[in-house]
């Protein structure tokens, strides 16, 4: 029995860094065993918080996806005019659904249009001095 405790002092030793195995002479079973004790107590810790942790990214991540369709689908009862007044497609919404992009996206490209429509009609000038070329560079100047 104390050959095996030693067996298991070396592997926690080997493990942990522990210095049971080189102290051979004077083993202390006693502290071995609570040595493996702690060290299983806090390997059963970890392995509960990594899958609580895991538990509670997906709970997050499926909420996230749920709140996701549901926007979407609300969006899709929109009709064609409505989403042409907020400045979306029904391809689009089309295209959110397989995944092909995200409405966040969307939204990061409708403000950039919008912005570069906003910038455009600034800068557009009916000055026939200026050819089709300078009133391009100005409106690149200003996005």
């Amino acid at each position: 029995m104390k050959l095996l405790h030693f067996a298991v002092a070396s592997l926690v030793d080997a493990n942990t860094g522990g210095d049971y195995a080189r102290q051979v002479s004077t083993i202390d079973t006693a502290a071995v065993e609570r040595e493996a004790r702690a060290i299983r107590a806090r390997s059963v810790i970890a392995l509960g918080q990594a899958i609580g942790d895991s538990l509670r990214r997906g709970i997050a991540e499926y909420r996230e996806r749920r709140e996701a369709k549901r926007a979407l689908g609300d969006l899709l009862r929109l009709s064609d005019h409505d989403l042409e007044d907020i400045g979306l497609h029904r391809g689009d919404l089309i295209a959110v659904e397989l995944g092909a992009t995200t409405l966040e996206a969307l939204n990061a490209e409708r403000e950039a249009r919008r912005q570069v429509s906003k910038v455009a009609s600034i800068t557009r000038v009916d000055d026939a001095s200026i050819g089709a070329d300078d009133t391009r560079l100005a409106v690149a100047r200003c996005a």
